[in-house]
């Protein structure tokens, strides 16, 4: 809002700069200033900064500056890259320090623009003919409870309040509950033998009196009237999820976190879910797996992050969503039998399992297209 009523507050060939949070190019909210930036001719000059922390150490987003001027001018907008403070100290005339300039129409007002902005100072090219995730699946968002504390339960919880099996079911509640890239049975029941909560209460008998006496523990503490739990009918009603195939990370620092499930687990909002298109999702899930475990697939898949500043990486469903990945004559490289060897590596030893992933994908990246 201060953007727009300073842009608007601007006066024939008026200059305007402005601190904000990077995240503003990437929003929904964002685009409709986005289009009349461009639309106007304003922008001349964005301004991003590699290591946000050293700069603005009290900053808790990503920082850019916008360089704008109403002269009604078309022309490329510029970008400078900014990756120490002494960098500034150099800088005499900003119009005239830039790394890279790009044309309005590369920067669609309806895109996010951190990936386009990033990707120009990105030693990752993203491999020709390479698609969206979505054409092999959806990636969801965990399941929101609105009080995991009444909801996440451990072995103990469940024999103390007597529930049975048909009123609970298997959950990851919290992402440092797996540790492997590669989730099994076996590794739930390690967790549920060490008292951890993993289960969650799925009712299905309302008429179980040990039900009955929770859900009336959890209303006399206030459980029933936070935000998500009073708009729903009843307020313990959890949504219903099938087991993902892969979980994904959603706050990660460094790699994005990535688990290939064999388990019957759903999971809270811990993780975000992918699950698979039978047209052509079920048949490469674990070429996808493979290519989410390869550094090369990291560094495609983080263009599209959400950066919260401190190395704080956000993925949502709709980021994950549009990454690009291989295509299915791609993934045709990849034999089936080495795709199996990466993953029985990854049970014990991630950083060899991303070893091999790197040989894969790179097979890919290296292959001419036709």
């Amino acid at each position: 809002m201060f953007l727009v009523k300073s842009l608007s507050e601007l006066n024939d060939d008026g200059k305007l700069a402005y601190i904000m949070p990077l995240e503003f190019f990437n929003t929904g909210y964002g685009k409709e200033i986005k289009k009349s930036l461009l639309k106007k001719h304003l922008l001349k000059h964005i301004i991003i900064f590699e290591n946000e922390k050293e700069i603005f150490p009290d900053a808790t987003t990503t920082v850019c500056i916008l360089l704008c001027k109403k002269d009604g001018k078309d022309g490329n907008i510029k970008i400078t890259q900014i990756k120490t403070e002494e960098e500034i100290k150099q800088l005499s005339d900003i119009n005239n320090s830039y790394h890279r300039q790009i044309k309005p129409n590369e920067l669609p007002y309806n895109k996010k623009w951190s990936p386009i902005i990033q990707s120009l100072f990105s030693e990752q090219k993203i491999p020709v003919d390479f698609c969206m995730l979505n054409m092999y699946g959806l990636v969801k968002r965990g399941i929101a409870t609105g009080a995991n504390e009444f909801f996440a339960l451990t072995k103990s919880d469940i024999k103390e309040l007597k529930l049975s099996e048909n009123n609970i079911c298997k959950c990851i509640t919290k992402s440092p509950q797996i540790k492997k890239a590669v989730f099994t049975e076996v590794d739930f029941l390690d967790l549920y033998n060490k008292n951890q909560p993993v289960y969650c209460l799925d009712v299905k008998d309302h008429n179980d009196q040990s039900v009955i006496n929770y859900i009336k523990l959890g209303e006399e503490k206030g459980f029933n009237n936070r935000y998500l739990t009073r708009n729903r009918n009843p307020w313990y009603k959890i949504e219903q999820r099938k087991p993902a195939l892969i979980l994904l990370g959603v706050f990660n620092r460094g790699r994005l976190k990535v688990i290939r499930n064999y388990s019957t687990v759903i999971n809270f909002t811990c993780f975000h879910s992918f699950y698979p298109n039978y047209l052509f999702g079920v048949n490469e899930i674990d070429r996808l797996f493979v290519y989410f475990l390869s550094d090369v697939g990291q560094s495609i898949i983080k263009l599209n992050k959400r950066n919260y500043g401190d190395n704080l990486d956000k993925y949502e469903p709709g980021d994950l969503n549009e990454c690009l990945c291989p295509n299915q004559n791609q993934f045709a490289l990849i034999q089936k039998e080495e795709v199996e060897k990466v993953i029985e590596i990854a049970k014990t030893n991630q950083e060899l399992a991303i070893k091999m992933s790197n040989e894969l994908i790179e097979r890919i990246i290296n292959t001419p297209t036709s």
